[in-house]
């Protein structure tokens, strides 16, 4: 549960704050934290928070105020609130101001990670936050900007600010990222919502049929220009379009394209009528249009004119707390396409899509999560349902050992001398080298974890000196 959401942590006893992160940290991505109400609240703005974890028998971080100022402005943020045991004035206060639940101290590991988990469960099915319920609500064809990260936090910003004028818009970011749904996003959320949103991309039609497909053609014009054909630019009037990969444009048709922003008009191919055209561009592309610029393949003239508001948009690989959302969103999408029930999908499955980079981003998400559908046969979703390249991301490196949060410290002791022994080829004085525990302690060590020295050693060397077995 833990891999997507946001924690902030809301105590002003330093000390305590830091012991509260060190075990936070293994299981969510994000842990936040703040001394006092007015950083918690500021935190809480601007930074996508899904769980609230304060301490109301804290005078100094006025806990009790915090969770009345956030239940008032942000009503889909969960709480879990702390108090010092027998102190039931604050905690029945705190559950009566909406905290999901109310521990007292000292705090028990688990029960603060159950508690946590289930107030992230309530905040996700608002979809994590204000903002991202709202792009959520402007879909394209059942797709949709997902995320809660605070990459994507400011995404939704950007788009959020850029509603109220009407500027053109640059979208930056690589293949998959999803630029397609950003303009879309800029179109819908503005005044021009209610008015064509047309798209073309600059990189897949040959430059004579761009120029007529963008600006439109006269009867005769060339041939085969049997008819007159009205252009993206006069379809898109009082709307946007969008001018997807710009940076494949020819030049020509640069040098065109400047002079319909300058003079809001169009002229068609084979026609002398300027054209009065009223529309916003959102380009995208995923150039570096600078040095598109500096090579002389770019006018900087119309970089200008186009950049007057820049959205990036971030990859995969850099909000990878987002994984979750996006899987889950694909699972519901693909089922209900299919008729089938959502499957669930299994811890160590996660685990595997978190550790992967995906280099063609969210698009490459999308096409693992329906491939996996596709073979999933028993209600869930397992690693081996997976890509291989995926699987192979999720394979531990030579000589580490991967231990989920939560497991028992004894476990953890047996586990790290079994893979010592698999690196040393069953060496028990390079294994207590290596742990810095003398020869005789592995011994007692293999005795009391009863473990088999000899079938560790029959196993031999871990493949290229190979990985553990999952852990």
């Amino acid at each position: 549960m833990g891999c997507g959401l946001t924690v902030l942590v809301v105590e002003s006893d330093s000390p305590v704050r830091d012991k509260l992160c060190q075990f936070l940290e293994q299981r969510y991505p994000r842990v936040l934290v703040a001394a006092d109400a007015a950083a918690a609240m500021r935190a809480v703005r601007e930074c996508g928070v899904d769980v609230l974890l304060v301490d109301v028998s804290d005078e100094q971080a006025c806990g009790l105020d915090l969770l009345r100022q956030a239940g008032n402005r942000h009503s889909d943020l969960m709480a879990v609130a702390v108090a010092e045991t027998g102190d039931a004035y604050n905690a029945l206060r705190a559950i009566k101001l909406g905290a999901y639940r109310c521990l007292s101290r000292p705090l028990e590991r688990t029960s603060l990670a159950e508690a946590i988990d289930g107030a992230g469960r309530e905040a996700l099915k608002s979809h994590g936050t204000l903002q991202t319920r709202r792009l959520l609500a402007v879909g394209q064809r059942g797709k949709r900007l997902i995320g809660n990260s605070a990459l994507m936090m400011r995404v939704f910003e950007r788009v959020d600010l850029v509603r109220r004028v009407d500027s053109n818009v640059i979208v930056l970011g690589e293949t998959g990222t999803g630029k397609e749904l950003v303009a879309f996003a800029v179109h819908r959320n503005s005044a021009r919502a209610r008015h064509p949103f047309v798209k073309l991309n600059c990189g897949a039609i040959p430059r004579d049929l761009l120029e007529s497909e963008l600006f439109g053609h006269e009867k005769g014009s060339f041939t085969g220009a049997l008819q007159q054909h009205i252009g993206l630019f006069e379809q898109a009037n009082r709307g946007t379009i969008l001018l997807d990969e710009i940076g494949d444009m020819p030049l020509d048709l640069q040098v065109k394209l400047l002079s319909v922003i300058q003079d809001r008009a169009v002229q068609r191919v084979g026609g002398h009528e300027r054209i009065p055209v009223d529309v916003r561009i959102v380009a995208a592309t995923h150039q570096n249009l600078e040095e598109a610029t500096k090579a002389g393949r770019f006018r900087l003239d119309l970089y200008y004119r186009l950049k007057v508001v820049t959205i990036e948009v971030p990859p995969l690989r850099d909000r990878k707390e987002d994984i979750p959302l996006l899987v889950q969103h694909f699972l519901e999408r693909f089922a209900r396409r299919n008729g089938r029930s959502v499957p669930a999908v299994e811890p160590e499955t996660m685990q595997v899509l978190m550790n992967y980079d995906y280099p063609g981003n969210v698009r490459e998400l999308e096409n693992i999560i329906e491939g996996s559908l596709v073979l999933c046969r028993n209600g869930s979703i397992t690693p081996e349902q997976l890509p291989d390249c995926v699987q192979a991301a999720g394979e531990p490196s030579s000589g580490e050992l991967r231990i989920l949060a939560g497991t028992p410290l004894e476990e953890v002791e047996r586990l790290c001398i079994i893979e010592t022994l698999r690196q040393t080829e069953g060496n028990k004085r390079r294994a207590a080298s290596l742990l810095g525990i003398s020869e005789k302690s592995v011994y007692n060590k293999l005795e009391r974890y009863k473990i088999d020295l000899d079938s560790l050693k029959e196993q031999g060397p871990p493949p290229g000196r190979e990985a553990a077995d999952g852990f």
